[in-house]
């Protein structure tokens, strides 16, 4: 058994099994955000978003080095969405979607990376009525090709921890407007 220095015994001990993070450093961040539009007929709706992140280190303080220059972890520099949505009918819609994302790195040493990704995505949509209420019943199915990629990276003290993202999911709603 333990005892303080008090000689009382310790019933318990709290062990620290959180990591708490101070500012490395101070950073310079710029970007742009972009989103395009085009409708070549009535029943397509053709969508681009693009991210550009340039997110860098003027100083980075590593605990035994002095690091500038390199980027801030977990930011791509490049993020994308396609999304293409075509209406059958008035009532009926479909779309497909292809998502990128560029490498992060993992720290601020940019010595290690995840990989960037590519994702692809469906979405089945179809308006009705229930007791003369407007409906609307979506079926949703995200990274259709169930690709295995990491979600993101966190400093830990046994190393880093890489996250893993969900594979496919498939997702279902009923919206009903009262």
């Amino acid at each position: 058994m333990d005892y303080t220095a008090t000689g009382e015994p310790v019933l318990f001990r709290l062990q620290q099994i959180e990591t708490f993070y101070n500012n490395a450093g101070s950073s310079k961040r710029y970007g742009i955000e972009s989103l395009l539009s085009y409708y070549p007929f009535k029943s397509l709706e053709c969508t681009l978003a693009y991210t550009y992140s340039h997110f860098t280190y003027i100083s980075l303080n590593t605990g035994s080095d002095i690091i500038s220059g390199t980027n801030l972890p977990n930011s791509p520099q490049h993020i994308a969405t396609l999304n293409l949505d075509y209406n059958l009918t008035e009532k009926f819609m479909i779309g497909v979607a292809m998502e990128l994302q560029s490498r992060a790195y993992i720290d601020g040493t940019n010595v290690d990376w995840i990989g960037g990704y590519t994702l692809f995505h469906a979405l089945l949509s179809y308006q009705f009525k229930i007791f003369q209420q407007k409906a609307e019943a979506m079926l949703y199915i995200r990274n259709i090709f169930d690709k295995e990629y990491v979600a993101f990276t966190e400093p830990d003290p046994d190393g880093n921890s890489y996250q893993p993202a969900a594979t496919r999911e498939i997702f279902f709603n009923l919206r009903l407007s009262f």
